[in-house]
């Protein structure tokens, strides 16, 4: 009934059996050339990967196979799907081979999505500089210059030093003070 595939029920999918890999759950992912695969600053093991997705993307030394060959296999795997009738499965979208491969159930919400292996979703985000504002009046966004802050700060300057030299004048109609 499965043809020798390993269905894997709760994801609605199966392993392929021509595909199906024995890798070890701690081994290394690595990039074609070498590289360790690396998401969110977590190093990538096979064991992190969803199992269905390691067949497809690692060959057997654990490395991501090249986007053709995985264009090749993925149109492979999709031949097992039941396709609405007089679809084409040879326009059907082939994703990324490294994005494929990093994408993992979302464990952080109750959306069936998926997220990159390593994703925290409780880790704040980095702080980064603002780099432009909305401004609602010309629905548009404005380019904040750092220039703006300087002017900005001259401004504020010459007004205090106006502020401060007015404390000492006297009003109109005020009469003077007599040296005493």
């Amino acid at each position: 009934m499965a043809a020798g595939h390993e269905p894997i029920h709760e994801r609605q999918t199966f392993r392929h059996r021509l595909f199906k890999k024995n890798l070890k759950p701690d081994h290394q992912v690595r990039l074609a050339n070498g590289e360790p695969l690396v998401s969110h600053g977590h190093n990538v093991v096979v064991g992190d990967m969803l199992p269905e997705r390691a067949d497809l993307c690692l060959d057997e030394d654990g490395r991501l196979v090249s986007q053709g060959e995985f264009d090749d296999r993925y149109m492979e795997m999709l031949k097992w799907y039941d396709l609405v009738e007089g679809s084409d499965p040879k326009a059907e979208y082939i994703p990324n081979v490294k994005a494929y491969a990093l994408k993992v159930p979302d464990r952080f919400s109750e959306s069936p999505g998926m997220v990159d292996i390593g994703y925290d979703a409780r880790k704040p985000a980095p702080d980064v500089e603002k780099t432009h504002y909305y401004d609602a009046k010309n629905d548009e966004m404005v380019e904040i210059m750092k220039e703006q802050g300087a002017a900005l700060e001259t401004t504020l300057e010459a007004v205090r030093n106006l502020l401060e030299e007015s404390k000492n004048k006297r009003g109109p109609g005020r009469p003077r003070k007599d040296a005493a």
